[in-house]
């Protein structure tokens, strides 16, 4: 019991602050039409007319708001850039700050023109990532490159973008000046989403509405290697493995996969989800697997076994078996993992930001924030900075004041990035901390029903209101 109990006050001493919008984050014009009143038209023909117009303006009004839909933003790894797509063949590239907030106006984002430079595309941006030649991970360590001569030198060149447009076509810049290198043809259909290897190989997976898997090499001059196919929709995500060669994707007719990139085969298939599986992403040391589906739920799982761990809910009680793959109004757009692996962020189109706890069991988040209409979230690699893209094309900017992790949190965290293949079954420990290890701690039998009180609304935590986020504009 004293263990939970310093464990929610540490969870009530988590804030996240929203500290407004970023400036210049896209621009949009509507142009309105009016026809000329002449007195030779008859009222009856000037009001089809009207019609007409109002019809056509509200599809140039959705025609545009669909152009200008900010679907993906991204951190780079090192937190000193910023990037997000403005859907009509832009993007944006901002450089971070320590001191990013203005101390007269502490509520309003502070930055000047300058800082952000665009990029111009040719179509609409549908994904951005970025990459580095350095390895942010103390235990990975980089692939091994053949001497041999190629067009770009990347371990000169920092920081790489990757932009994918509806076209399938990948374009690659410096990051860090906007500079054009090349693009990458092979795609079919729109890229639907990018990322980038995280032990600095500058290995790149592509997922597209092409139902297939590509990957890149950069330090090959961007050469295709391989074609990952199995899917039979749309692939909506992937995410890299951290500590392990394994790759996973996700996509339509609820399907989520991992791959082994030894050997390039299917490594398991996740069969939890009811709906569309549309993010997903590995825990800092590769030990869970979260993917987010649109019927309202978060699986965590163990990616070496393909076991289920624990389901989050974002609708309770969930939608049945019969109406899961429908239409809730609570559909999980994107997660993301803290740095620390202590808790995970999602966003669902109940316009709600939650932060869910990674060492204590139950389904129920700890923290809460409201957006507005957000469809694509990043979380900085120090944990302090959320950011989030509407559909209006707007970027919202997030502080957050994370509690220093408990000493047992990053013992795990450790232990799992130097244990290779998930052999913690093998190591000289007692059972209670090999089910520590592999978080089986997170493992909750009880229905989610029982979070339920007898009016059909959530049960609150002990000391709820502690747990609510200070918010200030």
């Amino acid at each position: 019991m004293k263990n939970t109990s310093t464990q929610m006050q540490n969870q009530s001493q988590f804030s996240i602050k929203p500290r407004g919008k970023l400036p210049n984050s896209c621009y949009f014009d509507v142009c309105t039409k009016s026809v000329p009143e002449t007195e030779s038209v008859s009222d009856h023909r000037t009001e089809i007319i009207e019609a007409q117009n109002e019809s056509t303006q509200n599809e140039q009004s959705q025609a545009q708001t669909s152009n200008i839909s900010i679907w993906s933003c991204v951190f780079s790894p090192d937190y000193n850039y910023m990037a997000w797509s403005c859907g009509h063949g832009l993007v944006k590239v901002m450089q971070c700050k320590k001191n990013e907030l203005n101390q007269k106006e502490e509520n309003k984002f502070c930055c000047k023109k300058s800082e952000i430079f665009e990029i111009q595309c040719s179509d609409l941006v549908w994904s951005v990532a970025f990459g580095s030649s350095k390895s942010y991970y103390k235990y990975c360590t980089n692939s091994k490159r053949s001497q041999v001569y190629h067009r770009f030198n990347f371990d000169e060149i920092s920081l790489l973008l990757a932009i994918g447009l509806s076209n399938g076509r990948i374009r690659i810049y410096d990051g860090t000046t906007g500079h054009f290198l090349f693009a990458l043809y092979d795609h079919n259909d729109l890229i639907r989403d990018l990322k980038f290897s995280k032990d600095g190989s500058l290995q790149l997976a592509s997922v597209s509405k092409d139902e297939t898997i590509k990957l890149w090499n950069m330090y090959d001059d961007g050469n295709m290697y391989k074609t990952l196919k199995g899917h039979t929709g749309m692939v909506y995500s992937c995410d890299w493995s951290p500590t392990a060669p394994l790759l996973c994707s996700v996509g339509s007719n609820r399907q989520a996969f991992i791959w082994n990139m030894n050997d390039f085969t299917m490594a398991f298939k996740l069969k939890e989800h009811l709906h569309d599986v549309v993010t997903c992403e590995f825990s800092p040391d590769g030990a869970i697997l979260a993917t987010g589906s649109y019927d309202t739920t978060i699986c965590l799982w163990q990616p070496h076994t393909g076991q289920l761990i624990k389901k989050f809910f974002h609708l309770i009680p969930p939608p049945s078996f019969i109406y899961a793959g429908g239409h809730n109004g609570a559909y999980v757009r994107s997660l993301r993992f803290s740095v620390n692996g202590d808790h995970l962020v999602s966003i669902s189109d109940d316009k709600k930001i939650r932060i869910w706890s990674m060492f204590t069991k139950g389904s129920v988040p700890f923290c809460e924030v409201p957006h507005k209409d957000a469809i694509s979230l990043a979380y900085s690699s120090n944990s302090r900075s959320i950011m989030t893209g509407t559909r209006s094309g707007i970027i919202e900017y997030y502080e957050v004041k994370p509690v220093i992790p408990k000493l047992m949190v990053l013992c795990r965290k450790v232990v799992n990035q130097f244990t290779e293949n998930n052999l913690v079954n093998e190591l000289c420990l007692p059972n209670e901390l090999k089910k520590y290890l592999q978080y089986g701690d997170l493992k909750d039998h009880s229905s989610p029903k029982a979070s339920l009180n007898f009016n059909g609304k959530l049960n609150a935590a002990p000391n709820a209101k502690q747990f609510q986020a200070t918010i200030a504009f």
